[in-house]
């Protein structure tokens, strides 16, 4: 019987499916730089982009108005 309390590494093997946003070995000053830099990339506009957008795209997929 297989004791699934216990813990395996395996998400660290290459860190895709990791809970951990820095594994060990990576720089988290890198991550950080990383970080500030999608900060400043992303927007108040480029979100309020996208939530209308999405807004939009729902919109369209409702019938028109007095349809029946």
């Amino acid at each position: 019987m297989h004791n699934r309390k216990r813990k395996h590494p395996n998400a660290l093997k290459h860190g895709a499916f990791s809970k951990m946003a820095i594994i060990p070995g990576e720089d988290p000053q890198e991550f950080k730089d990383l970080h500030s830099a999608l900060i400043e990339e992303w927007t108040e506009e480029d979100t309020v982009l996208s939530i209308a957008k999405g807004i939009w795209r729902k919109r369209r997929l409702r019938p028109p108005s007095g349809a029946t």
